[in-house]
């Protein structure tokens, strides 16, 4: 997987996590937030819980029903009681209910429902489990019970001294109420108060709602209401309930807050650390490369941060490995260049060296033959005239050639020299190459494996690579060596090979053979060498699409090996 594939992989995966985790976080405030908002409406009545909250409240079990925890604290906090009763109206399951109130009901029972000394309310839930049942929640009604104790007494609906007695010691106080909504008498505790239908209609249905507790009881044949109250001590009105939640809720949302902008600060740090780092370092490492220094940067215990203790790469590098090991490697390939090029600086000196000297000594005899010409002081004969023009113009001569392979190095380097290749049969060819080698003091001779074979070759720089490589293996070897050109004929390619028994070559030099600032030797050497020879016919070989192979011994002798590309069909027809 390249660095993009993996960045874009990593960011991708990083992203969606976050994602993740922020949408679980707001998942998580939300029920938090939720939570909250039931559990304060079940502290200030029971009766106001959801149907929802009931649902995951209550399970089923062999016809019995399991009230979770929560709900049980909440009924009992409450004082109240609670039953969950099924469609043939059988209790299944129950919370602290006081013995008076039934354990079974009939359906008339459940329709005008109406327990002595309890105010009830309930839900018609639908379980998760797919169940129906009805809820029935109650708590003891203080002031219905003690409307009924005065309504079991004989002498009700008159109110005695004793019954105004009983209404100051229960902190209680009794209206009684025309048909037309006029208070007409008042018992118990004094209370100036007067209730219209709306606020005690209110006080049955919203209980929360309504600062006193009433019960009413409607005398029919007198037309008369009695009401009975007290002070509500679970007065928890909507308004300052939805103060108390907004502020709850307020209190969630900073924490939230607080804890959102904690995990993008830590992510932050993390992502910091983790892609900021590996990038800081590598563009220390490529500032380090403009100036010069090819080493990766050290920490300030100076040592290579890429690497833990194990002594392999860092984890949080390794999604940048495909960049560091491309740095590492350009960091080697740019030593090994510097330390290349001062050594072909070197070798070039050396050359420009020998090449001046080279340059020096024909031109030092043109100038001297020129001068003794030039000279009044003596009449020179034709016959001496003659001998110093030709010395001149052989080493006139040798400067044209060694100023034209140099021109041809740097043609052949910079692919400026066409060739016109043609197919041509190569064995006649170096055959009659050949010839013009063998004499007296070099036996030079030709193998080949069949008689024609063709090759696409330019033959004027054809010929000139071959004499190259004759004329090196000749003048770099003592007069008896034996010299054989040999061509083979494969498959796929055509090998010519140039052998020797000479004094062969060490490790270095054949590794520079082939280097045109390199000379065989020294400039001191009788040889007219101007070491481009072997560095030409190198780059003939490619020029004309093949290798060059080299093996050589001291004391042994050398091989010289060209490969080049086979024409199967012609070799084919001509084989």
């Amino acid at each position: 997987m390249n660095i993009r594939r993996r960045l874009t992989f990593r960011f991708v995966f990083h992203f969606v996590g976050l994602l993740f985790i922020i949408i679980t976080f707001l998942l998580v405030l939300l029920i938090y937030l939720a939570g909250e908002l039931m559990s304060a409406e079940r502290e200030s009545d029971f009766t106001r819980v959801s149907v929802g909250y009931l649902e995951y409240g209550i399970e089923i079990e062999d016809s019995e029903a399991y009230i979770k925890g929560e709900i049980r604290e909440s009924v009992l906090a409450k004082d109240g009681w609670l039953q969950v009763i099924d469609e043939e109206g059988v209790v299944i399951g129950s919370v602290n209910t006081p013995n008076d109130v039934p354990v079974s009901y009939r359906f008339i029972d459940l329709v005008t429902l109406d327990l002595e000394n309890y105010k009830t309310h309930h839900w018609s839930v639908k379980l998760p489990s797919g169940e129906q049942v009805s809820v029935l929640y109650g708590e003891t009604h203080k002031s219905k019970r003690i409307l009924n104790v005065l309504k079991n007494k004989e002498t009700f609906p008159t109110i005695t001294n004793e019954d105004n007695d009983y209404l100051q010691q229960q902190h209680a106080w009794m209206h009684v109420y025309n048909a037309k909504g006029e208070k007409i008498q008042q018992f118990g505790l004094t209370k100036d108060a007067t209730y219209t239908f709306n606020d005690i209609l209110s006080a049955e249905k919203e209980p929360w709602n309504s600062p006193v507790q009433l019960s009413t009881s409607y005398i029919e044949r007198e037309e008369l209401l009695y009401v009975v109250g007290i002070d509500n001590i679970k007065y928890s009105p909507d308004d300052v309930m939805d103060v108390h939640i907004g502020m709850n809720m307020l209190k969630a949302i900073l924490v939230a807050i607080m804890l959102l902008i904690l995990l993008i600060a830590s992510l932050a740090f993390w992502y910091g650390k983790k892609f900021g780092i590996p990038i800081l370092h590598i563009m220390r490492w490529v500032n380090n490369m403009s100036e010069g220094k090819l080493e990766e940067p050290r920490n300030k215990k100076g040592k290579k941060p890429l690497l833990n203790k194990r002594n392999v790469l860092h984890k949080r590098y390794r999604v940048f490995k495909g960049v560091l090991v491309s740095l590492e490697s350009l960091g080697d390939t740019l030593k090994r260049n510097a330390e290349e090029q001062k050594k072909i600086e070197k070798t070039r000196e050396e050359w420009i060296t020998g090449l001046s000297h080279d340059l020096k000594t024909p031109l030092s005899s043109i100038y001297g033959y020129a001068t003794l010409l030039e000279t009044d002081a003596y009449t020179w004969s034709k016959e001496e005239t003659m001998e110093f023009g030709h010395i001149m113009k052989e080493k006139s001569a040798y400067m044209s050639e060694l100023i034209d392979d140099l021109t041809l190095t740097y043609r052949l380097k910079n692919n400026g020299l066409p060739l016109q290749k043609e197919k041509r049969e190569v064995v006649s060819l170096l055959r009659e190459l050949v010839k013009s080698y063998c004499m007296a003091d070099n036996l030079v001779q030709l193998q080949c494996t069949q008689e024609e074979v063709f090759l696409d070759i330019d033959v004027k720089w054809f010929t000139r690579m071959m004499n190259n490589l004759l004329a090196n293996a000749r003048e770099h070897n003592p007069s008896d060596t034996e010299i054989t050109v040999v061509v083979e004929q494969r498959r796929t390619s055509t090998a010519i090979l140039v052998k020797d028994n000479g004094v062969g070559m060490d490790t270095e030099t054949i590794d520079k053979l082939f280097n045109r600032y390199y000379r065989g030797g020294t400039t001191t050497d009788s040889s007219d060498g101007s070491g481009l020879g072997m560095a030409i016919a190198h780059q003939l070989v490619q020029a004309h699409g093949g290798e060059v192979q080299v093996m050589s011994q001291k004391g042994v002798g050398t091989v010289i090996k060209l490969l080049f590309p086979t024409n199967t069909d012609t070799n084919r027809n001509n084989g």
